[in-house]
Protein backbone atom coordinates (compact mmCIF):
# COMPACT_ATOMS: atom_id res chain seq x y z
CA UNK A 1 0.00 0.00 0.00
CA UNK A 2 1.38 3.11 -1.01
CA UNK A 3 -0.94 5.25 0.57
CA UNK A 4 -2.08 6.06 4.12
CA UNK A 5 -5.22 5.00 5.78
CA UNK A 6 -7.83 7.27 7.91
CA UNK A 7 -7.40 7.02 11.59
CA UNK A 8 -10.59 6.71 11.71
CA UNK A 9 -11.87 4.17 8.86
CA UNK A 10 -9.75 2.55 6.22
CA UNK A 11 -10.53 4.80 3.44
CA UNK A 12 -7.56 7.02 1.68
CA UNK A 13 -5.90 10.00 4.43
CA UNK A 14 -5.75 13.02 2.47
CA UNK A 15 -5.91 15.37 5.69
CA UNK A 16 -2.67 15.17 7.62
CA UNK A 17 -2.48 17.03 11.21
CA UNK A 18 1.04 17.24 12.62
CA UNK A 19 0.30 17.98 16.67
CA UNK A 20 4.08 18.94 17.32
CA UNK A 21 4.35 16.55 19.88
CA UNK A 22 5.70 13.71 17.17
CA UNK A 23 1.92 12.59 16.57
CA UNK A 24 0.14 12.89 13.64
CA UNK A 25 -3.06 12.01 12.98
CA UNK A 26 -4.49 11.37 9.21
CA UNK A 27 -8.28 11.70 7.43
CA UNK A 28 -10.03 11.01 4.72
CA UNK A 29 -12.19 14.02 3.95
CA UNK A 30 -15.36 13.03 5.48
CA UNK A 31 -13.50 12.72 8.75
CA UNK A 32 -11.50 15.63 8.02
CA UNK A 33 -14.45 17.89 7.73
CA UNK A 34 -15.82 16.52 11.11
CA UNK A 35 -12.27 17.36 13.35
CA UNK A 36 -10.79 20.28 11.16
CA UNK A 37 -12.48 22.76 13.65
CA UNK A 38 -11.07 21.45 16.71
CA UNK A 39 -7.75 19.86 15.22
CA UNK A 40 -7.05 23.26 13.88
CA UNK A 41 -6.74 24.90 17.68
CA UNK A 42 -3.67 22.23 18.65
CA UNK A 43 -1.87 21.18 15.44
CA UNK A 44 0.85 23.07 14.12
CA UNK A 45 0.82 21.97 10.77
CA UNK A 46 -2.05 21.15 8.32
CA UNK A 47 -1.09 19.37 5.11
CA UNK A 48 -4.58 19.34 2.88
CA UNK A 49 -4.08 16.96 0.09
CA UNK A 50 -7.64 17.03 -1.17
CA UNK A 51 -7.33 19.94 -3.95
CA UNK A 52 -4.35 17.78 -5.51
CA UNK A 53 -6.51 14.41 -5.70
CA UNK A 54 -9.08 15.92 -7.55
CA UNK A 55 -6.89 17.41 -9.81
CA UNK A 56 -5.49 14.10 -10.71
Amino acid sequence: MDWQQCDQCVARALVFFDLGNGRELAYCSHHANINTAALSLNAAVIVDMRHLEAAT
